[in-house]
């Protein structure tokens, strides 16, 4: 119990914030009920109970206050933050879909050219080679 005051005082005078200090006076206070109950042999029992319902309330009071709580002024800039983040990513996700559609694009537009220049050199190859069997002497003079 003197150790738990100690720990307590510590932290009042390092100035930790109200509801961490709290937290502790309550588990101090919960852990000193505790050795009560465990030293008490009549009434051992009955305390137990009233601890326990009184455990309850409290939990069931700390989440009603959380669930009431408006939004910090730190969690409401942070969704500002994403929102305004999130807005930025789209566009440029935007901006980027629609560079990958132009270069997707201005690739099929340079396949059917490649395609149409190896048509054309096979096509020159063929006659070529056409030409040099109609005239095979104009070859063996060069």
């Amino acid at each position: 119990l003197m150790q738990g005051l100690q720990l307590l005082a510590d932290a009042e005078r390092v100035k930790d914030s109200p509801a961490d200090v709290a937290k502790r006076r309550l588990q101090l206070f919960g852990t000193l009920f505790d050795s009560v109950i465990e030293r008490e042999g009549a009434f051992g029992v009955l305390l137990r109970r009233i601890k326990v319902e009184y455990d309850v309330a409290i939990k069931m009071a700390q989440q009603s206050k959380s669930a009431e709580d408006p939004p910090s002024e730190e969690l409401l800039a942070q969704v500002a933050m994403y929102k305004s983040t999130t807005g930025k990513l789209q566009a440029e996700n935007d901006a980027l879909r629609l560079e990958l559609n132009t270069v997707l694009m201005r690739e099929q537009q340079m396949q059917g050219q490649m395609r149409a220049f190896e048509q054309l050199m096979l096509d020159q190859q063929t006659k070529q080679q056409q030409q040099q069997q109609q005239h095979p002497e104009e070859d063996e003079q060069d």
